[in-house]
């Protein structure tokens, strides 16, 4: 019983110290430029294999946050995924049309839980 008590306050130690510091870096990535740019990596190229030639692309985003801060904003206003509006984020008088759509779908949702936790 008592190692049960333990476990449960060293959670709930560590929950209030994840939610503060997850709201400084939301407060810290909202307040930058940050939030409106995004970095994409495109390469390709050939491999040869055993006499086979293998063709290759791959592409890459190197900010997730961006996403996720886009995406997890546009479903708290309603936005669905695969809708027209969903690429689209006005916020403080900027707007952003980079965001493209989202794979799969539940992921937005759980995004927008993230967003609205602080």
């Amino acid at each position: 019983m008592f190692e049960n008590a333990v476990l449960i306050l060293v959670l709930c130690f560590a929950a209030l110290v994840w939610n503060q510091v997850f709201h400084a870096a939301v407060i810290d990535f909202t307040s930058s430029d940050l939030w409106r740019y995004r970095g994409v990596w495109i390469g390709n190229g050939e491999l040869d294999i055993f006499g086979y030639t293998l063709e290759y692309q791959l592409e890459g985003y190197t900010d997730y946050t961006f996403y996720y801060f886009h995406w997890g904003n546009n479903m708290l206003r309603g936005v669905m995924p695969y809708s027209p509006g969903f690429g689209y984020l006005e916020l403080d008088g900027l707007v952003n049309e980079n965001g493209v759509f989202i794979f799969p779908p539940l992921t937005a949702f759980l995004y927008a839980i993230g967003v609205m936790i602080p």
